[in-house]
């Protein structure tokens, strides 16, 4: 299959209605991470039912010092982490391997004005897990910077 550019629609009662743009490159070997997954668009249709449900406490003012931070990991063509800025007017950091990150970037650069527009802000950086120190980008040293806090969860993310 050759490079494909797609619109992902997005309508809800809930927001004003949305088109993210995804580029996925040809499917090379194992890389999985150029092909937009139909798991990733039927999550992205159900974050506005958890940001008032399951993870409403996340949403509350003042719960956290910085609740719109979330960090993706596995972004893969982006889709999920995209449509976490726009619908939950949140900072998202959009991970994957180094080897995927081109496409990535590309797709926050086609979206970063509609992202922006709907109280968003999103970026791509590579994060190998476990990768040496050449590895690890600038904005991954702070320790813990995506750690929850236990004072209002059951589970201390470390």
């Amino acid at each position: 299959m050759g490079e494909i550019t797609r619109q992902w629609p997005f309508e809800s009662q809930a927001y004003e209605p949305f088109s993210l743009v995804i580029r996925e490159p040809p499917l090379v070997g194992d890389f999985l991470g150029f092909k937009t997954w139909g798991s990733s668009y039927a999550l992205a249709q159900l974050l506005h039912d958890f940001a008032v449900g399951p993870l409403e406490h996340l949403f509350r003012p003042g719960v956290m010092s910085t609740p719109e931070e979330v960090l993706e990991l596995g972004s893969g063509t982006g889709l999920l982490g995209l449509a976490a800025a726009c619908i939950w007017r949140a900072r998202v950091t959009l991970t994957d391997l180094p080897n995927i990150i081109p496409n990535l970037a590309h797709n926050v650069s086609l979206n970063k004005e509609l992202v922006e527009s709907r109280g968003g802000v999103v970026e791509a950086a590579p994060l190998t897990w476990g990768g040496t120190a050449e590895e690890i980008d600038p904005r991954f040293y702070t320790h813990n910077r995506y750690q929850v806090g236990s004072h209002d969860s059951p589970a201390s993310f470390k």
